[in-house]
């Protein structure tokens, strides 16, 4: 109950997980949540729901994170900014080539503008939900210039 992503499967839910503390704890996993509270206040899924809600008391107030398995039928794309956290993942543990080319991989599937939504539908080549996504771009920024350190540090190394 201390705010950790234990079990991580990116881009797609059935993919190999990335973090896997649920099975070996030094498998790795990484905490999300206010700096400098430990553990939630609460922890509670909302009833019928595959969704749960986390909340933490701060001195401002109030921070309230909803985390879901949608449940729902069909088919959906995979999500761009789990992509994009990825290639910053891979950079940040030295993997620059492989960052690199995920990197490259990502950025051929823009827009004509350079834009990029929600998640993208690869045997279509499609993109999908909200068009254009803020938190796309975000990650996308963020891995660039993780990329960007990554490389900087290996040559004045």
């Amino acid at each position: 109950m201390d705010g950790t992503v234990d079990w991580l499967c990116v881009p797609r839910f059935d993919s190999p997980s990335i973090f896997g503390s649920l099975l070996d704890r030094e498998a790795g996993r990484f905490r999300f949540g206010p700096y400098g509270i430990e553990h939630p206040t609460t922890r509670v899924y909302v009833p019928g729901t595959n969704v749960v809600e986390t909340t933490w008391k701060t001195g401002t107030g109030w921070i309230v994170v909803r985390d879901a398995l949608n449940g729902m039928s069909g088919k959906e794309g995979t999500f761009l900014i789990c992509s994009f956290w990825l290639v910053s993942a891979l950079a940040a543990v030295g993997e620059t080539a492989r960052a690199r080319d995920l990197m490259d991989k990502l950025l051929s599937i823009g827009s004509a503008l350079g834009l990029y939504a929600e998640e993208y539908e690869t045997s279509t080549a499609r993109h999908l939900g909200s068009f254009p996504q803020a938190f796309s771009h975000l990650a996308l920024i963020e891995a660039a210039g993780r990329i960007i350190v990554a490389e900087r540090v290996k040559e004045y190394t």
